[in-house]
């Protein structure tokens, strides 16, 4: 055991860095599918282009392609010239990092070549993902509990973040409150793993706010409103993510009165 551990652990560290990597690069696939911020034409969603199709699935597709083809024209004049945008700036810094360049017409052809093999990499394990989720209907809950948790094993780990959890966590912490198991005034110090970080709306694509991170705050204001955080001097709010971007990006935000750790 002693001598593997080491190797083990390297191992893993390539697989999950090699997985956060994915994610951004699927994060930029679904920017570039769905935001409106770089581009005035409409997203590409179920619907956009088939008025007028009358049914006729082979024009459908053909105009899902030429919509996908021009919004990918418009990312890469974006970030040709990204000026202090966040987003057009985090992209072309994860392009650049995988050897491409947008000064020439020779360099953006291979940008888009690539954004295009990552727009169909991520679509096949899309159809992937939802014949596995179509097999998992085995009438075990505890066979198909199984096989969904493992549907996403090789996804990338995008930084995804919703604030819908954080209603449970608040329901939760309201019921252990009413039971006597916390008290008013008792937490001081919350840990917060993988709080994720919001760059474009998954369902929508907006991306007309700055980046942000949900529950950090959120945990807070609830702690607050049942009255379990302390009157003065806290609470501490620690974070701990397997992506230094997130931690990076709170670091950024500076220190209030009170002060957030954040962990890598």
């Amino acid at each position: 055991m002693e001598t593997a551990w080491p190797g083990w652990i390297e191992r893993k560290d390539r697989e999950i860095r090699a997985r956060l990597d994915q994610g951004d690069e699927d994060t930029i696939v679904n920017w570039m599918l769905f935001g409106t911020s770089f581009t005035r034409r409409p997203r590409a969603v179920l619907g956009a282009v088939e008025s007028g199709t009358a049914g006729d699935r082979e024009l459908v597709l053909r105009r899902t392609i030429e919509l996908i083809s021009a919004r990918l024209d418009d990312l890469l004049t974006a970030l040709a010239t990204p000026g202090t945008d966040e987003r057009r700036l985090f992209a072309r810094a994860l392009l650049r990092r995988k050897g491409l360049r947008f000064a020439t017409v020779a360099e953006r052809d291979a940008a888009r070549n690539y954004l295009l093999a990552a727009v169909i990499r991520v679509a096949s394990e899309q159809e992937q993902i939802d014949q596995e989720l179509g097999a998992t209907s085995s009438g075990d809950p505890l066979t198909e509990f199984v096989q969904r948790s493992r549907l996403f094993r090789t996804r990338g780990l995008s930084l995804d973040t919703s604030l819908i959890p954080n209603y449970s966590v608040e329901q939760a912490l309201a019921a252990m409150k009413a039971r006597g198991l916390l008290t008013p005034g008792s937490v001081r110090r919350v840990a917060i793993v993988g709080p994720g970080l919001d760059f474009a709306d998954k369902e929508v694509g907006f991306d007309v706010y700055p980046q942000q991170t949900l529950q950090p705050f959120a945990v807070l204001d609830s702690l607050r409103r049942l009255e379990l955080a302390p009157s003065t001097g806290g609470p501490e709010i620690a974070l701990l993510d397997i992506s230094p971007r997130i931690i990076d990006h709170v670091a950024r935000l500076g220190h209030g009165p009170h002060e957030t750790s954040a962990t890598r």
